[in-house]
């Protein structure tokens, strides 16, 4: 792997504008891409590369694009498994009664009509918004589901942003969130997942999703939250899936959040 394979790649990952078919199959055909996977793998961008590779048509070198499909496979079944688990925590929560909003990864997953490639973004856990006063009314349900945590007591919970974490046999975390943020009051954080949201259809049934300025928000919320690590490629693609459909975002109400200090100097801690 050289400099001109990572120009490629970034020329590849655009989303709008970016290399031809012809030239991409040209290029790639004659790369370096000694280390490139692994590279991937640890940028979170397996999947967003091996399907920008798929649309341009790029069939060669067969085994990069074999190891990179095998790894793009594998994040691609945990996200699998991960959206069956939202979906049966929203079927729990929906049939009490209790609202919720999908955030983070699995928002972006569910918006990717709307979005394309937003779902290439690989997820670890269920992340749910809930309004606060019902928090621990619909974590309570879980537990009556057959839920437990993760980490059981007497371990303390430290974490003021969403409750215990959570999960059944399957064993994937579920987490109820009050607010996206520990400096964001529950009751902002619920007006802006779902003020001027969008109702997609996801899992065969309506769910709402953030608008295009507060995915677009959490994206660069969640990079500089995740920059004690480097910023990794996947926060720039995450950030680019939104902008590259040009819906409309309040810059303004970016800027303000930024001035606000609302990302705090401990979140690189965290």
């Amino acid at each position: 792997m050289n400099s001109r394979t990572i120009a490629l790649v970034l020329q590849t990952l655009r989303f709008k504008g970016g290399i031809a078919p012809a030239e991409a199959q040209r290029a790639w055909a004659g790369s370096d891409t000694r280390g490139l996977v692994q590279l991937m793998a640890a940028e979170g961008a397996e999947v967003w590369l091996y399907r920008r590779l798929k649309v341009l048509e790029v069939t060669k070198p067969e085994v990069f694009l074999q190891e990179l499909r095998t790894a793009a496979q594998r994040v691609a079944v945990t996200a699998l498994r991960i959206d069956a688990q939202t979906a049966a925590v929203m079927g729990v929560l929906a049939e009490a009664g209790l609202p919720c909003v999908l955030i983070k990864g699995q928002a972006r997953r569910a918006a990717a009509a709307r979005y394309p490639y937003a779902d290439a973004r690989g997820v670890v856990d269920v992340d749910l918004l809930v309004p606060e006063g019902r928090a621990r009314e619909g974590w309570e349900l879980l537990l009556r589901h057959g839920y437990e945590r993760c980490y059981p007591e007497p371990t303390p919970w430290t974490v003021v942003h969403h409750l215990p974490a959570i999960w059944d046999e399957n064993r994937i975390s579920v987490e109820l969130h009050v607010t996206t943020a520990e400096t964001v009051p529950s009751g902002e954080a619920w007006r802006r997942a779902t003020e001027g949201s969008d109702v997609v259809t996801w899992d065969g049934a309506p769910v709402s999703v953030p608008g295009a300025t507060e995915l677009l928000w959490q994206a660069l919320a969640h990079a500089v939250r995740d920059g004690s690590k480097g910023c990794r490629l996947s926060a720039l693609l995450n950030v680019a899936v939104v902008l590259a459909q040009e819906f409309p975002i309040r810059w303004d109400v970016v800027r303000e959040r930024i001035a606000s200090g609302e990302i705090r100097d401990h979140d690189f801690e965290r």
